[in-house]
């Protein structure tokens, strides 16, 4: 990221963690390293921006914290030598990327609203790429790979090999990203918004993250025939069905049909279709409809349009359509949404 303010994440953090972690910066085992301390809040220097990153410890083995963070200048924020259990990440708003560096090579995930990602490290280093006068939100589940073994049967369990190894005591490096399903989207609304007061809140919050982790683990089962799915797509087959994502995101006031798409990226319609889901987790129309309803909600949380003009610029025809797809997705209805983040400003 050119002409960006370059941070060490351990000097920028060092003096809170040493008070709060001792200097800690091992996070394979949650229970070891939060368990005997209670909820913290960190905020960003003023400086540098507003923001905050905040966690609670919810149970042996699993935790959960959210990022929030808006810049005044692009940041470049670097990190070496971090142990991390298993981490389920969700981009709520805002477009971040993270370089991460490994034994097992490099892998990046372009944080994007309404995508996802689980990853596992046993060393990891590497950067995060975060651009200026953007609101930017990350929600994570960390997860040791031991309590994941006591809540799933592995022996008869249809997840992925990556991730029954990894409950199954494995040393493996894991990273997968993929497209938030409704579920998804609307368990991370009922966590933004818990109802409740301590002492209630933490087991409120650590059912929804359990609620969370069932759905992203289901989101994570391949279909009968992805072996074969997998296996049909080329590099260059890979770049087309990224191209026709792009597609969609710039025009959802006016998105092409499938055929239109097909033949602009030069796929055949059907292999387009295998390749979407494959790749994203989902069907090209669900795809649609997810980010029209992010970038709804997002336009609603700026507070600056009403519902009916939070539907149309998001390409929805009938105001009524999308409060039905809405209600689908979040739980709530946008109206009764608008009205609750009103109250926050």
């Amino acid at each position: 990221m050119e002409n960006a303010a370059v941070l060490d994440l351990e000097e920028l953090i060092q003096g809170d963690f040493d008070e709060y972690l001792g200097g800690t910066r091992d996070f394979r085992n949650c229970k070891n390293d939060f368990d005997s301390h209670k909820p913290f809040c960190w905020q960003w220097p003023e400086e540098m921006g507003d923001g905050f990153f905040s966690h609670i410890n919810l149970r042996d083995g699993l935790s959960l914290s959210m990022g929030s963070a808006r810049f005044h200048e692009p940041v470049q924020i670097h990190f070496d030598n971090w142990h991390f259990p298993l981490v389920f990440s969700y981009c709520i708003s805002g477009n971040m990327k993270y370089t991460f560096e490994s034994d097992g090579g490099t892998t990046c995930w372009h944080a994007q609203p309404g995508q996802s990602s689980v990853a596992c490290f046993r060393q990891l280093s590497g950067r995060s790429d975060c651009p200026a006068n953007i609101p930017l939100k990350v929600l994570s589940i960390y997860v040791d790979p031991i309590l994941l073994h006591s809540l799933v049967d592995l022996k008869n369990s249809i997840l992925p090999q990556g991730i029954r190894e990894l409950a199954g005591g494995s040393d493996l490096e894991y990273q997968k990203s993929f497209t938030a399903s409704p579920a998804i989207n609307m368990v991370i609304h009922q966590i933004l918004n818990c109802p409740y007061q301590e002492p209630l809140r933490q087991l409120y919050l650590e059912g929804q993250a359990l609620t969370l982790l069932t759905h992203t683990l289901a989101r994570l089962v391949p279909p009968d025939n992805a072996i074969c799915e997998t296996a049909a797509i080329c590099p260059q087959d890979i770049e087309r069905v990224k191209h026709a994502r792009e597609l969609i995101c710039n025009n959802l006031q006016n998105p092409p049909t499938l055929l239109e798409l097909a033949r602009t990226v030069g796929l055949h319609h059907s292999k387009l279709n295998t390749g979407f889901r494959e790749i994203y987790g989902t069907t090209i129309f669900d795809y649609l409809r997810q980010t029209r309803l992010i970038m709804a909600k997002a336009l609603l949380d700026n507070g600056r349009v009403n519902v009916s003009e939070a539907a149309f610029a998001v390409g929805y025809a009938s105001p009524s359509h999308f409060v039905k797809s809405f209600k689908n997705s979040y739980g709530t209805s946008p109206g009764a949404y608008l009205r609750t983040v009103s109250r926050k400003w």
